[in-house]
């Protein structure tokens, strides 16, 4: 495990020049950042709180030099990858500049996508109305009684037990496509409103907060959204640039270090900090767990990890036995637990071996750095956030996320997201508020680089 902090150190050294794209592209800082929090901060605090983690099963102790060198190996392919990606797109880079045509295909229309968003909400409203039990879908993420917590818990379950099967996942469905955009086209709204660029801020600021206090199970994922929202409005507002970052350093993060000390109290909170942090980063006790998994049923325990992807039909095939489930068993000792995911890198070793284990977070990386190309030169303003939302999610999801999270991601918010862009786009003609989006655009695509 000592040999994280150092792995990382020379492969930096070795991929010096990576250093030079993180100005301009923030999949390199993402992923630069979130391997360096993974490979440097995580040993020393799981150290300093005596090797705390979730592990039942102590015998992932024997598996941590392999881990160790696992991960090392994932990192080394993913900033060679990254090395390769921008050798071979410098040349197209260094000629490429934006170009808007007079000519180009219309922009969305606000009103348009509000009345999309709107008909999604009016059934998700009426959902609310004929099963209250959805609310305990939502949760207040500082709260601080863990009783509270729990009681959460079991009532999801209850109303996954309670409503219509139908009416369950696809009301779920309907959320997590308003989840991801109904909160830039309301900061697009503010940002339309004849009032100082001031106030459009700091209104705009308090609504990223109430995206980021109230969420869904998927914690991680209102972060990102938020996240994804503070650099849309760090472009649109330039010029309060000092505030944000104020906002960022004195508030957001200790806020965040804040909610999670009231949640374990003060007295446990390193060692709870230490299992959070090694649960959420796929720290190396969790990589060693997973060579615990048996490997007698790779090919099969792979076409249910493919179909537990698929919206809808997954829930056909929610009983069948995963990789997750496999994980769990071993991390816990016990078939009864299945609250923890297991490792992308754990779960492509499984798959692939030790050798090809890094072909997964190399996919996934690439598409980082894809999804960011079509970032900087997308002419409409959704689209652009779209594409940088999927940037940071893939430039985070190697060390957050596993396959199965990250492929049930493309297709259940992603997809669903493009096409509802798409439809607010069908028959629209040319009109004054093409001024005003082409502003917007303008002023997102000309700070880019800054």
């Amino acid at each position: 495990m000592d040999l994280l902090p150092l792995g990382f150190i020379l492969i930096i050294l070795i991929n010096f020049k990576l250093f030079s794209k993180i100005k301009s592209n923030i999949s390199v800082l993402l992923i630069i950042l979130i391997y360096y929090f993974r490979m440097i901060i995580l040993p020393f605090v799981f150290a300093y709180t005596n090797y705390s983690c979730l592990t039942v099963n102590l015998e992932y102790i024997k598996y941590i030099p392999n881990a160790t060198l696992l991960m090392i190996y994932e990192f080394l392919m993913v900033m060679l990858f990254c090395n390769l990606f921008f050798r071979n797109e410098s040349s197209k880079e260094n000629n490429q500049k934006i170009e808007y045509n007079k000519k180009k295909r219309n922009i969305i229309l606000q009103k348009k996508m509000f009345g999309v968003l709107s008909f999604l909400l009016i059934i998700v409203l009426i959902a609310f109305l004929k099963y209250p039990q959805f609310k305990s879908y939502f949760r207040f993420i500082f709260t601080s009684d863990i009783t509270k917590v729990n009681m959460q818990n079991v009532n999801r379950s209850i109303m996954k037990n309670t409503i219509p099967s139908v009416i369950y996942w696809g009301i779920l469905f309907i959320i997590d496509i308003l989840q991801t955009l109904l909160p830039i086209a309301i900061i697009k709204k503010i940002n339309q409103l004849k009032i100082s660029d001031k106030f459009k801020f700091l209104f705009s600021l308090v609504f990223v907060a109430i995206i980021c206090s109230i969420c869904t199970p998927e914690t991680a994922r209102s972060f990102i959204i938020a996240l994804t929202i503070l650099i849309i409005l760090f472009k649109l507002y330039p010029r309060q640039r000092k505030m944000l970052f104020s906002v960022i350093l004195f508030i957001l993060i200790p806020g965040a270090f804040y909610g999670l000390f009231l949640k374990v109290g003060i007295s446990s909170a390193m060692n709870e900090i230490s299992k959070t942090l090694q649960a959420y980063f796929s720290g190396v006790s969790n990589v060693a767990t997973s060579f615990l998994m048996p490997n007698s049923l790779n090919i099969k325990v792979f076409s249910n990890d493919i179909l537990n992807c698929i919206p809808f039909i997954r829930y056909f095939f929610n009983t069948k036995v995963g990789s997750t489930n496999l994980f769990n068993n071993v991390l816990f000792n016990t078939s009864d637990a299945h609250s923890q995911i297991i490792p992308m890198i754990g779960q492509a070793r499984y798959y692939f071996e030790f050798v090809l284990a890094p072909i997964i977070p190399i996919i996934v990386v690439k598409l980082a750095l894809e999804f960011e190309k079509k970032y900087k030169t997308s002419t409409d303003f959704y689209d652009k956030y779209l594409y940088l939302l999927m940037t940071i999610y893939c430039s985070v999801a190697p060390v957050l996320y596993n396959f199965t999270i990250f492929v049930s991601f493309l297709l259940q918010i992603y997809i669903p997201c493009k096409l509802v862009i798409y439809a607010s786009k069908m028959k629209l003609k040319s009109n004054n508020s093409m001024f005003n989006e082409n502003n917007n655009v303008s002023i997102l695509n000309q700070n880019i680089k800054t």
